[in-house]
């Protein structure tokens, strides 16, 4: 592949919601690609029997192939699309996945699993490193025809085109995860940015309303400006850093740790009510509170200050969420810090 030029391919984007096939087809067209959109399940079927797509980007929510099971339909268009050409790379975009749905449709051969609204970025980097493999694949095929074909002193050259092409692939893969951490990763402390836990946070309470309890965690830093104020702000990155480690070890993989800005975190947690989100905001306050901060002088204990709301218990809107939070974290932090408000 000539490294100066991107590699493109032909794409067909499949989602009922006609903004989200036009914004999907607009970035993907204007990153070089051939695109072709549907808005339905039965009419992409019938594209993908007449033409050959190098990916196919789908919605799970294909009402007119569901066969009545709400989440089914990009699954079966995953599968047809696969029994058409084994090679074809199928990624899912969707905000109504759940781990089942995601282990569901990895068995089935799809390439990834986006959630929307889904970053720009991450989803031009996710069909690059997606066509990669799509070339690695049909490379692959047409090399095992040559393999039977050519002469012994041929095979060298075809094994070293295959190796060339797997650490495209590999490459590809690398560089898409990079550009995603440099779009989601706040730059000092390596948890989630602020803008990630925007739009995973809206996207959720607004598919999932009043289904599942979704709790906000707002953490604040006690005393830290004095701190950051008399020692710098290299030592004080260093002590957001370890603040964020506390928190990252004690989060699930379905929670989102995110900084919210300055010294203040907030950790998402999925499937959580009030209740399990105090216990787990008093442990992180208690955790915090024991650890040992080598860059802390001994007169300023670090310790941290916690907010929790709870939806829908505390509100139904995401700002609304946040602002409860952050009251409460407000409060706990005037009743003297290091310790959890869950209540005004």
């Amino acid at each position: 592949m000539n490294e100066s030029e991107p590699l493109t391919g032909k794409i067909l984007v499949v989602d009922g919601e006609t903004s989200v096939s036009e914004v999907l087809s607009m970035f993907l067209d204007e990153a070089g690609h051939d695109v072709t959109s549907s808005l339905t399940g039965t009419e992409a079927m019938q594209l993908i029997k007449e033409d050959v797509y190098d990916v196919v980007l789908t919605d799970l929510v294909l009402p007119d192939i569901s066969g009545g099971e709400r989440l089914s339909g990009g699954l079966k268009l995953l599968e047809f699309a696969k029994q058409v050409d084994s090679s074809v790379e199928v990624i899912i975009i969707t905000s109504h996945g759940t781990l089942n749905t995601i282990k569901r449709a990895m068995r089935l051969g799809a390439y990834d699993f986006i959630v929307k609204p889904p970053i720009w970025e991450e989803v031009i980097q996710d069909v690059a490193s997606a066509l990669v493999k799509r070339r690695l694949a049909v490379e692959r095929e047409r090399l095992a025809r040559e393999v039977k074909q050519s002469r012994e002193s041929d095979l060298a050259r075809l094994l070293q085109l295959y190796d060339n092409l797997a650490s495209e692939m590999k490459q590809a893969r690398a560089d898409n995860q990079e550009l995603f951490d440099l779009a989601t990763r706040d730059g000092v402390t390596n948890l989630y940015n602020h803008r990630y836990f925007q739009s995973q946070l809206q996207n959720l309470m607004h598919e999932r309303p009043l289904k599942q309890s979704i709790s906000l965690v707002m953490i604040d830093a006690d005393n830290f400006k004095l701190y950051n104020d008399r020692y710098g702000h290299l030592k004080g990155d260093k002590i957001l850093r370890e603040i964020a480690n506390v928190l990252n070890r004690n989060i699930r993989d379905t929670d989102i740790a995110a900084r919210y800005g300055g010294d203040e975190f907030v950790v998402l947690l999925l499937e959580t009510d009030k209740h399990r989100a105090i216990r787990f905001a008093e442990r992180c306050v208690r955790l915090v509170s024991e650890h040992s901060f080598d860059e802390v002088n001994p007169e300023y204990k670090l310790t941290i200050s916690a907010g929790v709301a709870t939806s829908p218990e505390d509100a139904t809107n995401p700002d609304k969420l946040i602002q409860k939070a952050d009251k409460r974290c407000y409060a706990a932090k005037q009743a003297g810090g290091n310790r959890v408000r869950a209540v005004e």
